[in-house]
């Protein structure tokens, strides 16, 4: 299970933030920017506009912003899984953030 990245209004913006990090624990910046998928509850539907690549704002610290609105497909008291995916050297890394629009 990942992590909890907050509660956002309908129509707000989710801020989602992933630290980078080798099998040693060191911040580090992967071979490129990390890409984010955002999934309905059920995990099975990708949300509209709620993907893309992360932006760096220092070593091994990246953030995107999704739009929560409800012409993107989300919708007040359900919960959101954001789905994270890097390399660094020769090693995939995958995570998730649950995030509950309200």
């Amino acid at each position: 299970m990942g992590k909890f990245a907050g509660f956002y209004a309908l129509g707000s913006t989710a801020v989602i933030t992933e630290h980078t990090v080798n099998t040693a624990g060191t911040p580090t910046a992967p071979a490129s920017a990390p890409t984010y998928a955002v999934y309905d509850t059920d995990a099975a539907t990708a949300m509209d506009n709620s993907s893309g690549s992360m932006t760096s704002t220092t070593t091994g610290w990246y953030r995107c912003s999704v739009n929560c609105t409800a012409a993107n497909g989300y919708a007040a008291g359900s919960i959101y899984t954001a789905k994270i995916d890097y390399t660094i050297g020769s090693t995939s890394y995958a995570t998730d953030q649950k995030f509950q629009v309200t």
